[in-house]
């Protein structure tokens, strides 16, 4: 309510839904409707019956290999899609992707509470969660889908081993400057392919990284 009458805020809000409207997918919360009601603004969307991936790891801290797999294939599914329309997600976290009952996966929150919370706060757009956050973001640099790849990485990180690869001090530095662990070495058991596909996604450098989203499909598929 605070922001009704900073047109920045309205018109950022309101680009930001559409833009996530636009996205239908059976991986992606649905936005139903936006508009304004006795004043404020608001976003209707699709009700998840579920828990965030976050909340699921606090009870059985990471994910064995054969629930991590549908997961992953699901939740690359949804975001190989967005990025098919041209829609970054910016803000990709296992606190915004669910899992429901029928253990389908719904990725959420398309930057839009993030541009809210900059807004309210004053701050510019450079998004992020900061444990999520890719050097690009962390920098304020322009982003592309490499940045979400980035974050992928490390939801695939904390959903296979149950932490995040930096804890830590100034985050921000790690992910400029700090070699992530290697996932085998803390956890052996883990597939060799799916380790390196975790530190490609978490290449300092967006060239150095996977360029697509398909190309992890691929990988991720074949295991």
């Amino acid at each position: 309510s605070s922001l009704r009458k900073n047109a920045r805020a309205v018109n950022t809000f309101l680009r930001e839904a559409k833009s996530a409207a636009s996205l239908n997918h059976p991986n992606i919360v649905i936005i139903h409707d936006t508009g304004t009601q006795n004043g404020d603004y608001y976003i209707a969307m699709e009700f998840i019956d579920g828990y965030t991936l976050k909340e699921v790891l606090k009870v059985q801290h990471k994910f064995p290999l054969d629930q991590l797999l549908p997961i992953l294939k699901q939740l690359i599914d949804g975001l190989d899609y967005a990025h098919s329309k041209n829609v970054v997600h910016r803000d990709l976290t296992t606190n915004n992707i669910m899992i429901t009952k029928q253990k389908a996966i719904k990725i959420m929150d398309f930057g839009l509470a993030r541009v809210m919370k900059e807004l309210q706060n004053e701050q510019s757009i450079i998004g992020g969660t900061p444990s999520f956050m890719s050097p690009e973001q962390t920098l304020g640099k322009p982003i592309d889908l490499r940045t979400d790849i980035y974050s992928l990485g490390i939801c695939i990180f904390e959903l296979t081993l149950g932490e995040l690869p930096f804890q830590k001090g100034d985050l921000g530095y790690h992910h400029l400057h700090t070699t992530p662990p290697t996932p085998k070495r803390i956890d052996p058991s883990i597939p060799t392919v799916l380790n390196d596909v975790i530190l490609k996604c978490l290449e300092k450098s967006p060239d150095a990284r996977f360029q697509s989203i398909s190309e992890i499909k691929e990988i991720i598929e074949s295991l």
